[in-house]
This record gives C-alpha cells, structure tokens and sequence, in this order.
C-alpha cells in the first residue's frame, strides 16, 4: 500500500475498501510504504492505524498550544479576508467559550485535547505482519503515523530515518501569515502534535531496523533495493 499523502481524497472509502480486499484475500504480510510523504491529515493517520491493530488505543497525547484559542488565532491572521472575519466574528463567542474548556494548563503550559479519546480497532484490522518503508521525506502525519507503528511495536521498518520528529510535529490548525514587506504567506502549525510514544534524546526520527540507502545507481536504473529486501524476507 503506497501512500504520498494524507491530503487528498475519500480516505475512509479508500481504506474500508482496501482493508476488505485484503481480509478477502487472507493477506499474510502488508507493505505500507511511506517514502516521498510529506503529511497531511492527523485524523485520516488515526483512521488507518485502526485498520493495524486489534487493541483499543488512544493515538495523540494532549497538544502543546501558546494560546487558549488556537483556533481563533488562526482565523484573525492577516492574510484572512475580512468576508471570512466577519462571519466568524458572528460565531467567536462559541467557539471561544467551546475552546475555554477544551483547554486546560499544567505547570504554566497550556495543553488542547486534540483527539485524545480512545478509538476501538476497526472490525476489519489485519494481523498479519506489517512492513514499513520510510526514508528522509517521511514528514509530519506520516512521521507520527510512522512513531505510533514502532512505538506499539506493530511494523517492521526498512529504509532511512524518518525526516518527521518521533516525538511530534507542529500542526492541527494551520495559520497563515503575510510578512509586510515581501508579502510572501508563510504557513505553520499552532499545535504540537505528539502520541504517547517519545524517544530521548529528542531531534530524531523513527530509525529503521534495517537501513537500507538507495544509490544513485539505483534511482538511475528505477530499482527500489528498500522494497526488494522486503519482498526477498517474505519469500524466506
């Protein structure tokens, strides 16, 4: 299963498909390959991972915020339009009174329950054994899909280091801001993202556990060594 991106299209469908196809087939090993993916959506990682597990989880710890309206921040930016300020004004008062106690703080650090609630495994979750392929352009959801996996130890993971963090990423709302001279809209996350897994020290990413480098050679000649070695382990 070659995934690019959690950003574009029906994923739910996707998935339920896709998982029914393989329970149909009694699939004995899974090759989820997250080379080239840049990210995308926390709540379409969490989808996916309850296809990977029988057990109950709860796949995101509380975020780290700077503010008790993350969400509010990101609509008053500067670069939003004032047609859109105009009609969330209308609504601030919920969502700020929503966020107050969505929002809670611990020792001087503010914390958002961004989907902390426990999630049930689909009914459709594969056991077999699940390979990973990742490498230094594996960011963001797919970082944390990729620490959820090695962290309830449930994949083996060929390839290189994540570029991702282990232990989270800046996300969930996005704002975006114009700088006053270039104009150039710069886009960042309000919430640090994390599951309840965490490596030290920090500033790494998941480490396979087998490194596998391509070559130049290899791109050259369009051979994928990482998914040979995977495909040459299940043959054994």
């Amino acid at each position: 299963m070659k995934i690019r991106s959690f950003t574009k299209g029906n994923f739910k469908k996707f998935y339920e498909q896709s998982f029914a196809k393989i329970a149909q087939n009694e699939t004995q090993n899974l090759i989820l390959d997250l080379r080239f993916n840049g990210g995308g959506k926390a709540k379409e990682i969490k989808n996916l991972y309850s296809y990977l597990t029988d057990k109950e989880f709860q796949f995101y710890t509380r975020s780290e915020v700077k503010t008790r309206m993350p969400l509010l921040k990101v609509i008053y930016s500067n670069s939003t339009s004032a047609f859109t300020k105009v009609i969330f004004g209308a609504v601030s008062p919920f969502i700020a009174m929503h966020r107050m106690f969505s929002v809670e703080k611990e020792n001087g650090q503010l914390y958002f329950n961004y989907g902390t609630k426990k999630e049930k495994p689909n009914p459709l979750n594969f056991k077999g054994k699940i390979y990973v392929l990742i490498n230094g352009y594996s960011y963001s959801a797919a970082a944390l899909l990729a620490t959820y996996l090695h962290g309830s130890k449930r994949a083996f993971f060929v390839g290189e280091e994540t570029g991702g963090s282990y232990n989270g990423t800046v996300a969930g709302f996005m704002r975006q801001h114009r700088l006053s001279n270039t104009k150039v809209a710069v886009r960042y996350g309000v919430l640090h993202i994390a599951t309840p897994y965490k490596e030290n020290p920090d500033g790494y990413g998941v480490k396979p556990d087998v490194e596998i480098i391509p070559t130049i050679k290899n791109r050259l000649n369009k051979t994928d060594p990482e998914l040979d070695w995977i495909l040459s382990e299940i043959e054994k």
